[in-house]
């Protein structure tokens, strides 16, 4: 969901012949967003077919399902629990570990309505230029 990854914004950097995915600052903007983040889930990422990296991606549903497996909830759980305080606005939400449970949850759906976006990213990839 970062819409920092366009030609026009890449946010990549390349150092010793590699290349980096940089400022994340962008990944989860939904939760700047008026109204219940949670809420948007499951919905489809149409910038997607603009991603910088998407002509050199494989199989979008290939790899999605090699990397779910990779993140059950308890992984979730355990990243989100490692945000700061600091960097948490509870103003609108709630208290800091309310935050994170939604996090938590936010990208626990994600990931269970990953079809919706697989499809979507997979259809970009592959559609005639």
């Amino acid at each position: 969901m970062n819409v920092d990854r366009t030609p026009r914004n890449p946010n990549l950097l390349v150092w010793h012949s590699n290349t980096w995915l940089i400022d994340h600052g962008a990944a989860l903007y939904v939760h700047h967003a008026a109204g219940d983040f949670l809420t948007r889930a499951a919905a489809p990422f149409p910038q997607i077919a603009d991603h910088i990296l998407l002509p050199y991606a494989e199989s979008i549903r290939d790899v999605s399902a090699r990397m779910a497996e990779l993140l059950p909830r308890s992984t979730i759980g355990r990243i989100v629990s490692g945000i700061p305080d600091e960097w948490i606005d509870a103003s609108q939400i709630g208290d800091p570990d309310q935050v994170r449970g939604r996090y938590a949850g936010f990208l626990w759906q994600r990931l269970m309505h990953r079809a919706v976006f697989e499809g979507e990213a997979e259809r970009a990839r592959t559609r005639p230029v």
